[in-house]
C-alpha cells in the first residue's frame, strides 16, 4: 500500500519545478521501487535544475507548499505508529562539468504499515 498523496507531491514537484525549469532535454524522471526485508523503498529521481536553483526561479510560487502538505500527510500517517514512513532528499545527484543538478526523493514505507483512508 502506498498512501494517497505520498508519491504524487514529489513527482509533481519534479515535473513542475525541476524539469519544468530545465531549458534543454533530455527531461528524465524515473521511479524505481525496491523491496527489502523490512521496507518498500520508492526512489523518484529527476535530472532537472535541482531544488536550490528551482527555489530562485519564477515558477516557484508558494515556496514549500507541497513539502508542507507532504509533511502534514506524513504526520497524520505516522501518528501513534512505531514503524514510520520516512522521506529523504538527495540534491545534486548528477554532475556535468562543475555543476550539480537533479534531485532524488527516497520514500521508505515499512512493509507492515497499514493506514485508514
Amino acid at each position: 500500500e502506498v498512501p494517497l498523496g505520498l508519491l504524487q507531491l514529489p513527482v509533481e514537484n519534479a515535473l513542475l519545478h525541476g524539469l519544468g525549469n530545465k531549458e534543454e532535454g533530455p527531461w528524465k524522471l524515473s521511479i524505481k521501487i525496491d523491496v527489502n526485508e523490512t521496507s518498500i523503498i520508492v526512489n523518484a529521481t529527476d535530472n532537472g535544475v535541482g531544488r536550490k536553483r528551482a527555489a530562485g526561479l519564477s515558477n516557484y510560487r508558494n515556496h514549500g507548499t507541497g513539502l508542507k502538505n507532504l509533511g502534514s500527510i506524513l504526520e497524520m500517517l505516522n501518528a501513534g505508529k512505531d514503524e514510520r514512513i520516512s522521506i529523504n532528499y538527495e540534491d545534486g545527484v548528477f554532475r556535468e562539468g562543475n555543476q550539480n543538478y537533479g534531485t532524488k526523493v527516497i520514500i521508505s514505507i515499512p512493509k507492515n504499515f497499514h493506514y485508514d483512508i
